[in-house]
């Protein structure tokens, strides 16, 4: 019996997920400019199929909720309630820029987030161990891109997301050895 039904449709890459105890047990992600809304019940019907379950079996959905793309986390939320509503199974939003940091909790430095939101502004937050294990280091902010930089270049910082990419030159620019990169944000890990 699977425990969560896991859903990322918050940015450009998309991912559903089937979870027990703790562990990804089958996964499936995606790559879109604009179409959540078309991709998301295939392949949901499609991990399923996979592992020869249905939503019957799911005891909860987490959904990301943002910060991301208006559309994008619509159709998510959307999915989940709709799936959730007829079983009364229970869902709950996860942050997509701490989702996106959890990957790498074990690293030993603070981790940041980071979602380009367009029009030259950035959603990002600070998560890090802390004195009783994985703790959010600051609050979700947006800034432009430039105050972004300003701000985060003083310390050794690990940056992921599926914005890394877009920012990576001036990034490596701005605070040299003290940034590392983890590019390959995109999907559910």
């Amino acid at each position: 019996r699977f425990v969560y039904l896991a859903i990322d449709t918050s940015t450009k890459f998309g991912g559903v997920a089937l979870c027990r105890e703790g562990m990804i047990v089958r996964s499936q992600s995606w790559s879109t400019s604009h179409n959540h809304t078309a991709e998301l019940m295939p392949a949901v019907r499609q991990l399923f199929q996979d592992e020869a379950s249905a939503v019957g079996h799911v005891q909860g959905i987490g959904v990301s909720q943002g910060p991301g793309g208006f559309s994008a986390i619509r159709a998510g939320l959307s999915v989940a309630k709709g799936l959730a509503f007829p079983s009364s199974i229970p869902v709950v939003g996860c942050s997509s820029l701490e989702c996106a940091a959890y990957t790498y909790r074990g690293i030993g430095v603070p981790i940041c987030s980071l979602i380009v939101l367009g029009r030259d502004l950035i959603a990002w937050a600070y998560f890090g161990v802390a004195e009783n294990g994985w703790a959010r280091l600051t609050a979700d902010r947006v800034a432009t891109v430039s105050d972004f930089v300003r701000v985060v270049r003083r310390r050794h910082t690990v940056f992921c997301g599926d914005s890394v990419g877009m920012l990576d030159q001036l990034l490596i620019e701005s605070m040299g050895k003290r940034a590392r990169l983890m590019t390959n944000s995109g999907g559910l890990d």
